[in-house]
């Protein structure tokens, strides 16, 4: 698996967005996501670089 970086373009529920952030935790790894007027963690799983 390609290794996800701030900036780079990726595929959540069929739209597109740009990495805002990458957080890496004990459990598993999220990436910060702009979605309208706010951002959301997801999983890097959820999510497929473009």
């Amino acid at each position: 698996m390609e290794k996800m970086k701030k900036g780079q373009k990726v595929k959540y529920q069929d739209k597109y967005y740009w990495i805002r952030a990458v957080i890496k935790r004990k459990e598993a790894d999220f990436i910060l996501i702009k979605q309208g007027n706010r951002h959301i963690e997801v999983k890097d799983t959820e999510v497929k670089l473009v």
